[in-house]
Parts: C-alpha cells; sequence; structure tokens
C-alpha cells in the first residue's frame, strides 16, 4: 500500500484488468486521452440528475490508467486530470467481476475502504455497471457515486443498468463507425468519412438519449421512424412491435413511405407471410438487398415494394435476451448491398430501441397496477367518509382529495350531525400516518366521536377529553389532530340576532371565519395537545359569533402546506382566496378554495368543511 492508502503496486490489480484481448478492445475505440464530448456527457449528467447523485462518471480502463471519458461533479480541465491510475480506481472491481459492484458504505467495503481516489473524492457510496463493447468485452465502467453513506434501490440500479447499456449501445455504435472509416484507403476520403461518421455518431448519441427519455410507445416510434432512420441513412422503416396477449403484429411506419402503406400494412396477424411479422414471430434477422431476394422470400412482398417504391430492406429483431418484443424494419429507394459495419450499427440501434421499448412496457405495467390499487384505495378511503347527514339551517359542503404520490388511503375525516339538543357538531381530523392503519384508525375515531356526542350535551373540549380518554382505554396506540365545533344560539344569541360557534382544537390548524364585509380572520391557533399523548390533559374551549352571511372553513393540513414553504404563508394565501370567493354558496366556495389552493393534485390528503348559516328561521 502507498502512504495514503491507494495500492501501489500492479499485483494489487485483478488479473482480468491484463487480459490481452480486452487491451487490445478498449485501444481500439481511440477514446483514451479523448476530449470530452456531448454525447457522452448528456448520460452522465441524465444519471446524476435520475439517480440523485452529486458524481457520476462514464470510464474506459487499460492496463495502466482509469480514463474519465465522461464526469459529473468534478472539475477537470484537459486530459491529465481526467485519469487516474489504474490501481487507484474502483472500476477495476467491475472489470474482474464483470458484473455490477454497489458499495453503500465505501468506508466499510473491503474493496474500498483504503483505496485513495475514493478518499481524495471525499466518496462514500459507490454503484456501478460494466461498458461492453459489441463481443461483450468489459472496456470500462458507468457509475454514480454519493458523498454519504447510501443504501442503494433496486430501482437505482435497475436505472443504473439501463444507462450502462445505453452507454455500451453508444461505444458499439462509434466502434462500427470507426471499423467503417478505418476500412477507407484514400486520405481525402477518410478524411470526409471520418466528419460524416462523427456527425451521424453525434445524432445517433443525441437519438440514443431521446429513447431513454420515451414515455410511451408513441414516443419511442416518433424518435426511431422519424429521427433515428434518416441518421443511418435510410429512406424510411417501421417499428414493429408484438403485443403479447393478441395475434398480430402492430406497425409504426414512418411518413416518408406515405399514408396508404400506413393504413395498408399498420396492423399484421402474426403469422402474416411478410418480413415484418416473420422476424416479430421467430426472431431471425432478415435482408433483402434486392428485389429479387425479397420476392425470392415471399411473393407477397411484390405489392410492398410497388406500394413504398424502396428496393432494399434490412429486417432486425427487438429482443432482450430470450424474450423477443418485435422488429425493426430499415428501407432504401435503391438496391444495395450491405456492409457488415452497416449491419452492426443497425443491429447496435435495435438492441437500443429494444431497451426502451422493454422498459417502457414494464413502466406501463406498473402505471396500470399503480393506478388500480391507487383507485381502490381511494374508493375504501371514501366508503370510509360516509357523507353526513346536516341540519337545514345550514348549509354545509364537504370535499376529500386523496394524494396522488402514493396510492395508499390515509387518515383524513369530516364530519358533521346534531346531538341530541339539536345543535350541530362539526369536526375535522387527521391521523398520522399514510396506510391502511391510518384509515382505520381515522374510521375508529370518527365513529367514537359520534358515538361520544350524538346523545350528549358536551362542549367540544369535553368531546375532545372523552375521545382522548377513550383512545387510551381502547388501547388504539394512535396520534391525530382534531377540531371539533358546535354551532347553536341560546336565548341571548337569538336576541342579539347570531348563533354561536364553540370549538376546541387538539394540536389542529385553526379554522377560518369569513365575515359578511369580506374580512377573513384566522381564529386563535394556540390549540391543546395532539390525541393520544396524554388522556388526562387539560382543553380549552373558544367561542366566536357566527352572523348571516358568514363562512366558516375547517381543513386539514394538505390543503395549506408546501414543501420548502412556512406554514403561515399557507395560511395566507388561504385567507387570500376565502376573501375572494365573494357571497357564494358553500359547495361554491369549497370548489373555489380548492382550485385556488390546489393548482396541481395535492402532495397530501386534503379534507375540507365549509359550513354558512342560512337565513334564520327564529
Amino acid at each position: 500500500m502507498s502512504p495514503d492508502g491507494g495500492y501501489d503496486a500492479t499485483s494489487d490489480v485483478p488479473a482480468q484488468v491484463f487480459d490481452p484481448v480486452r487491451l487490445e478492445a478498449v485501444r481500439g475505440t481511440g477514446l483514451l486521452g479523448s476530449a470530452t464530448q456531448e454525447s457522452w456527457d448528456g448520460l452522465t449528467v441524465f444519471a446524476a440528475r435520475l439517480l440523485r447523485a452529486p458524481m457520476a462518471f462514464m470510464t474506459l480502463v487499460d492496463d495502466m490508467r482509469s480514463f474519465w471519458l465522461s464526469s459529473v461533479g468534478v472539475e477537470v480541465g484537459g486530459p491529465e486530470p481526467r485519469q487516474y491510475k489504474v490501481e487507484e480506481s474502483v472500476c477495476q472491481y467491475v472489470i474482474a467481476d464483470r458484473a455490477p459492484l454497489v458499495v453503500n458504505d465505501a468506508t466499510q467495503h473491503a474493496r474500498t475502504r483504503n483505496n485513495a481516489l475514493v478518499n481524495l473524492l471525499g466518496v462514500r457510496a459507490w454503484a456501478g455497471y460494466p461498458v461492453l463493447n459489441a463481443n461483450g468485452q468489459t472496456l470500462g465502467a458507468f457509475c454514480v457515486m454519493d458523498v454519504v453513506p447510501r443504501v442503494w434501490s433496486s430501482d437505482d440500479i435497475e436505472l443504473l443498468g439501463v444507462l450502462a447499456q445505453a452507454a455500451s449501445d453508444q461505444l458499439s455504435l462509434l466502434t462500427a463507425v470507426a471499423s467503417e472509416r478505418a476500412a477507407r484507403e484514400d486520405a481525402t476520403a477518410l478524411r470526409d468519412s471520418e466528419r460524416r461518421a462523427e456527425a451521424r455518431l453525434q445524432r445517433l448519441a443525441f437519438v440514443a438519449l431521446e429513447l431513454v427519455g420515451a414515455e410511451t410507445i408513441e414516443d419511442l416510434t416518433e424518435i426511431v421512424v422519424n429521427k433515428g432512420l434518416p441518421v443511418l441513412g435510410a429512406d424510411g422503416g417501421a417499428v414493429v412491435v408484438r403485443a403479447a396477449d393478441e395475434d398480430v403484429v402492430r406497425l409504426a411506419v414512418s411518413d416518408r413511405l406515405g399514408e396508404e402503406v400506413q393504413i395498408t400494412y399498420g396492423v399484421l396477424p402474426v403469422d402474416d407471410p411478410l418480413p415484418a411479422a416473420y422476424v416479430a414471430r421467430t426472431g431471425e434477422r432478415l435482408l433483402f438487398p434486392t428485389r429479387a431476394s425479397g420476392l425470392a422470400f415471399t411473393p407477397e412482398m411484390g405489392p410492398l415494394y410497388e406500394a413504398t417504391k424502396r428496393n432494399a430492406w434490412a429486417f432486425t429483431p427487438l429482443k432482450i435476451g430470450h424474450r423477443l418484443l418485435g422488429a425493426l424494419a430499415v428501407s432504401w429507394v435503391d438496391e444495395r448491398r450491405f456492409t457488415d459495419d452497416e449491419l452492426t450499427v443497425i443491429e447496435a440501434f435495435g438492441a437500443q430501441c429494444a431497451q426502451a421499448l422493454d422498459r417502457i412496457r414494464i413502466e406501463g405495467a406498473q402505471y396500470a397496477s399503480a393506478l388500480k390499487i391507487q383507485r381502490l384505495a381511494e374508493a375504501l378511503q371514501r366508503s370510509l367518509l360516509t357523507q353526513p347527514p346536516t341540519p337545514p339551517e345550514l348549509d354545509i359542503a364537504f370535499r376529500y382529495l386523496p394524494a396522488v404520490m402514493e396510492a395508499q388511503i390515509g387518515g383524513d375525516w369530516y364530519d358533521a350531525f346534531d346531538n341530541a339538543s339539536g345543535a350541530t357538531v362539526i369536526s375535522v381530523g387527521d391521523v398520522a400516518g399514510h396506510d391502511g392503519n391510518a384509515a382505520a384508525a381515522m374510521a375508529q375515531l370518527r365513529n367514537l366521536l359520534r358515538g361520544l356526542a350524538v346523545d350528549s350535551d358536551d362542549s367540544p373540549a369535553m368531546l375532545l377529553s372523552r375521545l382522548d380518554r377513550a383512545i387510551a382505554r381502547l388501547d388504539l396506540d394512535t396520534l391525530a389532530t382534531a377540531l371539533i365545533a358546535r354551532i347553536d344560539a341560546g336565548p341571548a344569541d337569538r336576541s342579539r340576532g347570531v348563533r354561536r360557534v364553540r370549538w376546541s382544537s387538539a394540536g389542529h390548524l385553526p379554522p377560518l371565519l369569513r365575515l359578511p364585509d369580506g374580512t377573513v380572520r384566522i381564529l386563535s391557533d394556540n390549540s391543546d395537545l395532539l390525541l393520544g399523548l396524554d388522556p388526562h390533559t387539560d382543553r380549552v374551549e373558544r367561542v366566536n359569533d357566527l352572523p348571516d352571511g358568514s363562512a366558516l372553513v375547517l381543513y386539514t393540513d394538505g390543503l395549506v402546506e408546501r414543501r420548502g414553504q412556512g406554514l403561515d404563508a399557507g395560511l395566507g394565501r388561504l385567507a387570500e382566496s376565502l376573501a375572494a370567493v365573494g357571497h357564494a354558496g358553500a359547495e361554491e366556495v369549497c370548489d373555489k378554495l380548492l382550485k385556488a389552493m390546489l393548482p396541481h393534485a395535492p402532495e397530501d390528503d386534503v379534507a375540507l368543511l365549509v359550513l354558512k348559516p342560512r337565513a334564520r328561521t327564529w
């Protein structure tokens, strides 16, 4: 070991690093010591952003150095600062294993705790995938790092693998182009070829990046057909997708081949004799450099030749391992001879298409499953929040909106009913958590409160105290905020022509009162202790007038709390929005408040109750 903790002898480096065939493949890329390129930087920037990692690297490793083909999070100048001794790199172990390396805490892992470069860069978590060429040789690694210990999730590792595959495919494209370039003998032609190849590589690299970001099959086909195929020098083509649950293949045909071709060949039986269906069905590559070769395969090619005016075709399968997803069809106007390098580029591009198609299908299935779960959860939540009865002298409206970030049910509730003395009791509350336990606890507390209040004349403070004691005696093991209010009018109130609202809060957000002149008051927010902490705590009750034309608003925190913003800002926005509702009824006030406060889907559950007195009948 060297004094700084790094390896000081090549004997410490795994033997696989010095494999002559591997080293020849690395040097054959011509990229060791090269300048930075947008095509590589785009992938590492994308990796750092998606995985929320401060550093990301794509490296090439020979027998002496680990060269940073691209890096994010480390300032570099020319080629020299972008390389370190091979014995100081973590990438050597990815090459040795030919497999991903995941390190959650570099100070504890046997391979990294004494590594000089890890200590120099302040790395505490590391995850990397091997970068391969078309022949399966490990050229380097695609990796991300963090400066704090971190448990990399399975989603993190899967996404890193997709990006590493994109990097590998991009290197295969470059190697194919480099081989094509090296085959030219004339110096002038070689320089022209280099410029064209470099331009095509750059364009294909950007197409590959777009494929990584494709979210739907429509996005994929748009990128492949209208952007990727022209870069390959083709005169049109199609993406052929085979649906697992259908007996047909679906073709997304490029605009260059015309609307008639798009309509005629948009859907084919999976057993159709045409090459698109055949390749999607069998996984065999088909090449038709001439019209005669296509007709020899099947006479059904005749109408296709006439309709498309394309005389050369190549069909390559879209596969992930042994799974066959479809095919890529590429066409040219003139008959041609396919070179090995050209076919390598087409197949590498097809591999990128297959990766993107597989990812989109998986994400689509996951989204459909999550949506189904979320809808079931929402249905359960709404079944627990049965619509409460409302008295005729009060205009009361309710709303419940579930959070959309997770397909879960939560603990927010609302309620309203008349007690034994004819007073109206309203409440909102929020049980801690976002799962089935929270929803079950919410239903228990809401029903307990109903049972305690409906046949008694207890004040809101007394009801909260009784509810807190019931939680303790029933061993419900839950924490919740709640606000209970009682609306009635005693003889003295009636003589003044007003109703009164008495309310008590257990750690809940303050109610808002809009007066007839449009003034909005945020009522005292000195709330008492949460429910579930101390069943013997004293609880305070407050009283306010509730004149005709006023509006009382109760709500849960999902309406006003936002990440990175103080609660006062949220309450201020709610007060401004309530002031602007005018003299609308309770239902309309609910809708206006939700529209103003939640321009986007809520990050947390929201329960909202709006109460307005109707004209007095006494």
